[in-house]
């Protein structure tokens, strides 16, 4: 009997899958943007500065030592020298003798209370300033010899005569000028010319209650400490005026060149106002 070899056609499986379709998802993320104002960026800046002064040691030591070098220069600049001030007006004493109440022949007393640095110390700062070229050349300036009005009417101090150029290394000169009024500086500036030189007026203060019993002119500059920044300076000359906004206020050594050269934008023509503190030496 034959035999027959049978071989078993393979079976083909097909599995299916059912596809299920995932569902799409979206994330819709709304950012909105605030707008940076000036107060959020100086609390950026404070908040990077404190970081710095917290984490660096050389900072947090620095920068604190600055502060109190600052502190203690106006301290021994500005606050003392006012207070002491005060407390001589309060107490009526005053330096260099002169006395706390206006006699009442105070017209023939009058020069125990003024002040007066003496010619060579105009002599010394013009001598400064020209050798240090501070001041460009001026004839409009130079050439004028009028007489102009100063106003401050926060002060209430209005038209005050200023002699213009008056020598001021001249005892008797500017003496002669100060008597009843102020000295405008000579070589330095004046409204009417477009040189942008420092225009200076410099007038007494008087010691004591003298200005305040008497009203002199001549010693109109008494209250001149008593200025506030902002304040304005009216000058009036050949008919015209000119207003002058104050920007700083400070006590100055002898020698100190700003008084005639000024200080700001140099192409900018300013008004220095000086007399001698305390009020009287």
């Amino acid at each position: 009997m034959p035999l027959y070899k049978y071989k078993k056609a393979p079976v083909q499986y097909k599995r299916q899958y059912r596809s299920r379709k995932p569902q799409s998802s979206e994330v819709v993320l709304e950012i909105q943007r605030e707008p940076l104002t000036i107060w959020k960026l100086l609390q950026g800046i404070k908040n990077d500065i404190t970081e710095i002064l917290t984490t660096s040691r050389f900072a947090g030591t620095v920068v604190p030592a600055i502060c109190i070098i600052y502190g203690l220069n106006l301290l021994l600049g500005q606050i003392i020298p006012s207070a002491t001030q005060f407390i001589q007006a309060q107490t009526g004493g005053l330096e260099q003798g002169a006395l706390a109440i206006v006699p009442s022949n105070f017209v023939s007393a009058k020069q125990s209370f003024l002040s007066d640095p003496g010619s060579t110390y105009f002599e010394q700062i013009q001598q400064n300033a020209k050798r240090a070229r501070v001041l460009e050349i001026d004839p409009v300036s130079n050439s004028y010899n009028g007489i102009f009005s100063l106003s401050i009417p926060n002060l209430n101090l209005s038209n005050l005569s200023v002699q213009a150029n008056t020598n001021s290394g001249v005892e008797t000169i500017y003496d002669q000028v100060l008597e009843n009024g102020l000295a405008h500086m000579e070589s330095t500036g004046l409204p009417i010319s477009s040189t942008p030189n420092n225009i200076v007026i410099y007038g007494h203060s008087a010691g004591g209650d003298y200005y305040k019993r008497t009203g002199d002119p001549a010693a109109a500059f008494t209250i001149l400490t008593d200025i506030k920044l902002g304040d304005t300076i009216d000058v009036t000359i050949e008919g015209k005026d000119y207003s002058y906004k104050v920007s700083k206020t400070k006590i100055v050594e002898p020698t100190d060149l700003s008084i005639i050269a000024g200080e700001g934008n140099p192409s900018i023509q300013t008004l220095t106002l000086f007399t001698c503190y305390p009020p009287g030496n």
